[in-house]
C-alpha cells in the first residue's frame, strides 16, 4: 500500500495534458483538456539506472549480507530471540525514520550525485555537509572492509586456510577484483549486483527451507558435539531469552549485528546514475528496508527454535551446517559479501567524488577527476584506505568503527530533515508524504542515543571529528550557493521573538542602545565606526545613508530617475563588503532622498523592525561631514586602528572605494537635523561625534591599568593612582546639562569600558566644576558627596570623582584634595545645588564657554570626552523663524557647539530625554 500511494501521488504531479483534436473554441473540449490524463507518463530521456537495479538491489544487497549469515546466530545465543528482536526493532525504527528522512529530502528537489552527502550538504550548508561527507566515505571505505573479511572468514571455514597473511592475501586480493568491476563502469556494476541478488535471494531461499525441514542431526568440531534439532518448541522456549555471556552487554552485541541495519544508503550514493532519482530512491529505499527486515524477523525465530544454545554461541557458520550442501549456503555467502563490499566501493568513490567537486577540503580536489564517466582516481584512494583497514583482520573489531559512522550519518540524515520541516519555508514541499518532522527528529534522537549506548568515547571522539572537519571548512570561508537551512531557522526565531517584543512594555531596567548612525560613507568615518561598534555592546547598530537625488534632472519629477536603483544597489554592496571585512556588528539602510533632512526623516520613521527600532540617533560634527579626508589619512587609519583588533583591518581596503562624499549640507539643515531628531517620540537620544580622527589607539595602547589584588586595589577616590595621558574617560556634569543626559553620559562611559580595549586602558573619570563659595569648600565637599552618592553608590559605576574649583578673579583652576572629601561624602544625600556666583554673571553662552575652557586644560589628554549636548539654543531655531533669521541662528549655534568642543580630542555630546540606569531592583 505504501508504494502504491507513492505511483498515485507521482501521477497527480503530472502535467495535465490536451487531448488530440481540442479547440479552444469549444468550451466542453476545454474543459475537458484541463482534466488530468492518468496515463499519461513524462518521456525519459536520461539514460541510467531504474528504481530496481539502482536502488533496490545495492540497498538489499548491502543489507542483507554477513551479519545474517555468521553472526545473527550468534547474537541469539546470547540474547535470546526476544532481545536480538528488540535489538533489530530498535534500530529499524532508526533506519525506517532515517529511510523517511531521506525520502522526503530527495523529493524535494533534483537530487545529483553524492547521494546521502548531496541532500545533507545542500539542506544544512556546506560546513556540516562537508564534515559529514567524509565520515560517510569513511563509513564505506571501512564498509568494504567489513564485509571482504567476513569472506575471508567464510573461506577459511571450508578449507584448511589459516594463518593472518594467508587470510589478507585472499581479502586483497578479492579487493583488487572489485576494483578491476567498478573501472569498467557503473553498468557492468548493476548487471553483476543484479545477477548476484538473485543469487543471494536463492541461497537465502534454500537456507530456510532447509531450517524448517530438515531431519534433526549432529555433528562435531573440535571435540565439541553440536545439534540441529528443527523446528522445536523446547528450543523455542528456551531461547526466547538469555543472560549475555561474560563479557557481553546488549551494547556489545548490538555493536556487532548493527551492520546488519546499515545499508540503506547504498541506493541514494547511486544518486547520480539513477533516471529518476527523486522517484528511485524513496520507492528503492521502503522496499529494501521493508523485505530485508521480515527476512531478519524469519531467521531469528528460525535459529531459536532450530538450535540449541551452546550451538548458537560457538557456531558461527550453523546455517551452513543445517543445510544439505553447505556450499549452497557458502555461495550465497561469498555474494552477498562480495555484493556489498562492491556496493559500498562504488558508492565511496562517488561520494570521494562529489566532495571533490565541492572542493570544500582542497587535497580532496585531485579526486574530482573521471575516467569515461568513472570516478577512478577516487576508487583508486577508496581502495587504499580499505586495504589499510583489511590489515586489522577481524569483523568483531571492525563493526563497532562501522557503526558509529553510519549512525553519525543517519543522525545528520534525520537533523536536516527535521529542521527543513520546522523551519517553515514555503519551498519544503516533498512529493513524498508519508512524512513528518516528529519522524525525523525521533530518527536522530535514536540514532545519538545509540551512539552513546554502545561506545560513548567513541561517539565524543566521532562528534570531535566532524566538528573539526567543519571548523575547518568554515575558517576556509567556502561560499557556496547552496542556500543554508541555519538562515531560514534563524529568520523564524528571529521573526517569533520580533513579533514577541513589545515596545510598549519596555523598562528602563533593560535598556541598551539602539544606534542609528547617519554615515554617508565610511571613508572618513572610520574611528567612529570603531567606535560606536564598541559602545553598543549587546545593543545594535544601524548605519544609514543618504542617497541625495538631484530633483531636477531626475525623469518625470520622480525621486528615482533610471540611476537612483544603480546608485542604491552599488553602495549597497559597497557597505557590505567594508562590513565583512572590518567584522562590524551593523546592519545597513540606504534612502535617496533630495536633501539630507528628508533621507533622515525617512530613516528615522522606517528604519528597524518591531521592536528592534533605533533609540539613540547619532551623526557626526557638521564640520566632521563637510571636511574631506583625503586617501592617505583613510589608510592610515585603517592601519592604525586598535592594536588587539589589528588584524580585522590588515585586508580592509574596501573603505577607500567609496567616492568622496559631497558637501551638500548647510548649517541649516544641519541644525533642522539635530532639531527634528528631538521631535520623535520613539528616538530617546541624540548623540553628536565629533574630532574622532585625532583619536589614537597607539597613544591609549601603551598605558595599561595595573591589576587588582587584595593588597593594591585601586579605588575611584585612591589619589596614587597616576593621571597619564590617554588614560581615561572624562565624564562632565555641566550647568546645561539635564540629569538624563548626565546618566546616559554615565551609561555610555561605563558600557565602553566593559569592552576588552578600553577597559584595559582606561578608567572612567567624573568632574564637575564649581565656584569657590568659601575657604572651607562647603560647596566643594556637598558637590563631591553628591556625585559620589549618585554615581558610585546609586548607579553603581566605578569612577573616580574629580570637582574643580573656579576662582572669581581670574577663572584659574583648582584640583581639590580628595582626601579631604572622604567624611563628607558619607551624608551627602538631599544636597542642594550650590550656588555659582561666577556664573551668574555671565550670559548662558560666556558661562558655557568659559566653562569649556576649564574643560579643555583638564581634559585635552583623555581618550575620549563625554559631556551633554546644549539643547537649548537648538530650540530656539525652529521652523517659525524667517529663512535668514533661521540660518543665523543656526550658523550661531554651530559656532557656539564649536567653541565648547574645539580642541577637547574625541567628544561625545549627548542628549537624552529619559533616564536609562535604573536604581531600583
Amino acid at each position: 500500500m505504501l508504494m502504491e500511494k507513492v505511483t498515485k501521488e507521482e501521477h497527480l504531479n503530472e502535467p495535465f495534458l490536451p487531448s488530440k483534436g481540442d479547440d479552444s473554441s469549444d468550451t466542453r473540449r476545454v474543459s475537458h483538456s484541463l482534466t488530468p490524463n492518468m496515463n499519461w507518463r513524462p518521456p525519459i530521456t536520461r539514460t541510467g539506472l531504474g528504481t530496481f537495479s539502482g536502488v533496490f538491489v545495492p540497498c538489499r544487497l548491502s543489507i542483507i549480507g554477513l551479519i545474517l549469515f555468521i553472526r545473527m546466530s550468534w547474537a541469539v545465543g546470547q540474547g535470546g530471540a526476544l532481545m536480538v528482536v528488540l535489538m533489530l526493532v530498535l534500530g529499524e525504527v532508526m533506519a525506517c525514520m532515517t529511510v523517511l528522512s531521506l525520502s522526503a529530502m530527495a523529493t524535494n528537489g533534483k537530487v545529483r550525485a553524492g547521494g546521502a552527502y548531496y541532500l545533507i550538504s545542500r539542506s544544512v550548508g556546506p560546513e556540516l555537509g562537508g564534515a559529514i561527507g567524509v565520515m560517510f566515505f569513511c563509513a564505506n571505505v571501512v564498509g568494504v572492509a567489513f564485509y571482504l573479511q567476513g569472506f575471508v572468514d567464510t573461506i577459511c571455514e571450508i578449507s584448511s586456510v589459516s594463518g593472518y597473511w594467508p587470510r589478507l592475501a585472499i581479502s586483497s586480493s578479492v579487493l583488487i577484483t572489485e576494483l578491476v568491476i567498478n573501472i569498467i563502469g557503473s553498468s557492468l556494476f548493476a548487471r553483476t549486483s543484479s545477477f548476484i541478488f538473485w543469487i543471494q535471494t536463492l541461497s537465502l531461499t534454500y537456507a530456510f527451507i532447509a531450517l524448517m525441514s530438515r531431519s534433526p542431526f549432529s555433528w562435531t568440531d573440535d571435540g565439541e558435539t553440536y545439534h540441529f534439532d528443527g523446528p522445536n518448541w523446547d528450543n523455542f522456549s528456551d531461547n526466547l531469552d538469555h543472560t549475555f555471556s561474560r563479557g557481553e552487554s546488549f551494547a556489545s552485541v548490538f555493536s556487532i549485528i548493527f551492520p546488519a541495519i546499515t545499508g540503506i544508503m547504498a541506493g541514494s550514493s547511486m544518486s547520480g546514475v539513477l533516471k529518476r532519482p527523486e522517484l528511485s530512491i524513496p520507492r528503492g529505499e521502503l522496499l529494501a528496508f521493508g523485505t530485508s527486515f521480515i527476512t531478519y524477523l524469519m531467521f531469528v525465530f528460525a535459529f531459536a527454535a532450530c538450535f540449541d544454545q551452546d550451538t548458537l554461541l560457538n557456531q558461527y557458520f550453523a546455517l551452513q551446517k543445517a543445510c544439505w550442501w553447505p556450499y549452497g549456503l557458502t555461495i550465497g555467502i561469498f555474494v552477498s559479501t562480495t555484493s556489498s563490499a562492491l556496493a559500498s566501493f562504488q558508492s565511496a568513490a562517488r561520494l570521494l567524488q562529489a566532495l571533490a567537486h565541492d572542493d570544500l577540503v582542497p587535497v580532496l580536489k585531485v579526486f574530482s577527476k573521471s575516467h569515461r564517466g568513472e570516478p577512478v582516481i577516487a576508487l583508486l584512494f577508496s581502495y587504499l584506505i580499505a586495504q589499510i583497514v583489511l590489515f586489522i583482520g577481524s569483523v568483531d573489531a571492525i563493526a563497532p568503527v562501522l557503526t558509529m559512522f553510519f549512525l553519525l550519518t543517519y543522525a545528520t540524515m534525520n537533523f536536516a530533515a527535521f529542521i527543513h520541516a520546522i523551519a517553515g519555508h514555503p519551498n519544503f514541499r516533498p512529493r513524498f508524504r508519508y512524512f513528518h518532522w516528529s519522524f525525523a527528529f525521533l530518527g536522530f534522537v535514536l540514532s545519538l542515543g545509540l551512539m552513546f549506548l554502545m561506545q560513548w568515547i567513541a561517539t565524543l571522539i566521532a562528534l570531535a571529528v566532524m566538528a573539526a572537519l567543519a571548523i575547518y571548512i568554515h575558517l576556509r570561508s567556502v561560499e557556496k550557493d547552496w542556500g543554508s537551512v541555519a538562515q531560514s531557522i534563524i529568520f523564524a526565531q528571529v521573526r517569533s521573538y520580533l513579533l514577541a517584543i513589545d515596545e510598549r512594555k519596555f523598562h528602563i531596567k533593560f535598556w541598551r542602545p539602539q544606534f542609528l548612525f547617519l554615515c554617508p560613507s565610511p571613508k572618513k568615518r572610520v574611528r567612529m565606526l570603531e567606535f560606536l561598534n564598541y559602545l553598543k555592546k549587546t545593543g545594535l547598530l544601524l548605519i544609514g545613508e543618504v542617497i541625495l537625488v538631484d530633483k531636477q534632472n531626475s525623469e518625470q519629477n520622480s525621486l528615482f530617475d533610471s540611476n537612483s536603483y544603480s546608485k542604491y544597489s552599488e553602495h549597497r554592496k559597497k557597505w557590505q563588503k567594508f562590513l565583512d571585512e572590518s567584522s562590524f556588528s551593523a546592519f545597513i539602510d540606504i534612502v535617496s532622498a533630495p536633501s539630507f533632512r528628508f533621507g533622515v526623516q525617512n530613516l528615522i520613521m522606517a528604519s528597524g523592525l518591531g521592536g528592534m527600532r533605533p533609540n539613540t540617533v547619532v551623526i557626526g560634527f557638521y564640520h566632521d561631514l563637510s571636511r574631506s579626508a583625503t586617501s592617505q589619512e583613510v589608510t592610515s587609519k585603517l592601519n592604525s586602528v586598535f592594536q588587539p583588533e589589528k588584524s580585522r583591518w590588515k585586508d580592509c581596503s574596501s573603505a577607500l572605494e567609496f567616492q568622496e562624499d559631497s558637501n551638500d549640507i548647510s548649517e541649516l539643515e544641519y541644525v533642522q537635523v539635530l532639531r527634528d531628531v528631538l521631535t520623535y517620540d520613539h528616538i530617546t537620544s541624540l548623540i553628536v561625534l565629533r574630532g574622532f580622527e585625532n583619536l589614537d589607539p597607539s597613544l591609549i595602547n601603551h598605558f595599561q591599568l595595573p591589576k587588582w589584588s587584595k593588597s593594591n586595589k585601586p579605588s575611584p577616590r585612591d589619589p596614587r593612582q597616576v593621571d597619564t595621558q590617554f588614560s581615561r574617560i572624562d565624564i562632565w556634569d555641566t550647568p546645561w546639562g539635564s540629569s538624563n543626559s548626565f546618566a546616559l553620559s554615565l551609561q555610555l562611559a561605563a558600557m565602553l569600558q566593559e569592552t576588552p580595549f578600553w577597559g584595559k586602558h582606561c578608567y572612567l573619570r567624573v568632574c564637575s566644576l564649581i565656584d569657590s563659595d568659601d575657604s572651607q569648600f562647603s560647596g566643594t565637599k556637598k558637590k563631591y558627596g553628591k556625585l559620589h552618592q549618585e554615581v558610585i553608590r546609586d548607579k553603581r559605576i566605578q569612577a573616580r570623582i574629580h570637582i574643580f574649583i573656579m576662582s572669581e578673579d581670574n577663572h584659574s583652576l583648582y584640583r581639590a584634595n580628595e582626601s579631604e572629601f572622604s567624611r563628607a561624602s558619607l551624608n551627602a544625600t538631599n544636597i542642594l545645588d550650590e550656588n555659582k556666583t561666577v556664573f551668574e554673571k555671565m550670559t548662558p553662552i560666556r558661562a558655557a564657554e568659559v566653562y569649556s575652557d576649564f574643560m579643555r586644560s583638564q581634559s585635552k589628554g583623555a581618550g575620549v570626552t563625554i559631556m551633554p549636548l546644549p539643547v537649548d539654543l537648538l530650540s530656539e531655531s525652529d521652523s517659525s523663524s524667517t529663512s535668514s533669521t533661521s540660518t543665523t541662528k543656526a550658523s550661531e549655534y554651530l559656532n557656539h557647539l564649536h567653541k565648547i568642543t574645539n580642541g577637547l580630542g574625541p567628544v561625545v555630546c549627548v542628549h537624552a530625554k529619559n533616564d536609562v540606569i535604573s536604581i531600583d531592583l
